[in-house]
């Protein structure tokens, strides 16, 4: 499986990388940060993961599976779209808006599943799992 990390808050290294570790143990996966640069200048994982800055890199690389924790991800790049939550910030007003980027919603708990879980009723094209 071909995996993106999609890392453009500081915050996002520390969610992420336990994909990474859990694609390193499984084995048979390629992963492939993509970075934001100006927001990240200096990258701590630099030496121990394969990282890009290059969105049209990205695309190339065409992932199966694309994992966020913000709230955007480019329409055009292949592969399931999944939004992480975290419960950083969880008070956000616009926690619950659909934005048509995700086709998974990887929930942190009980109150955001359930949320989540009458979103889809609704819109009808998205899936939603808790992960804790």
């Amino acid at each position: 499986m071909r995996i993106v990390l999609f890392c453009e808050n500081k915050y996002a290294v520390d969610i992420l990388f336990p994909l990474q570790a859990q694609a390193d143990k499984e084995g048979g996966h390629e992963v492939l940060w993509y970075v934001h640069k100006k927001k990240i200048p200096d990258f701590p994982l630099k030496h121990n993961v394969n990282y890009t800055n290059d969105i049209k890199e990205v695309y190339r690389f065409r992932p199966d599976a694309v994992f966020a924790p913000g709230n955007i991800v480019p329409y055009y790049l292949s592969g399931v779209k999944a939004q992480i939550f975290h419960g950083y910030a969880a008070e956000k007003k616009d926690q619950f808006r659909i934005r048509n980027y995700f086709d998974l919603y990887l929930t942190q708990g009980p109150y955001f599943t359930k949320e989540f879980l009458k979103l889809k009723e609704r819109y009808k094209d998205f899936e939603v799992k808790e992960t804790g």
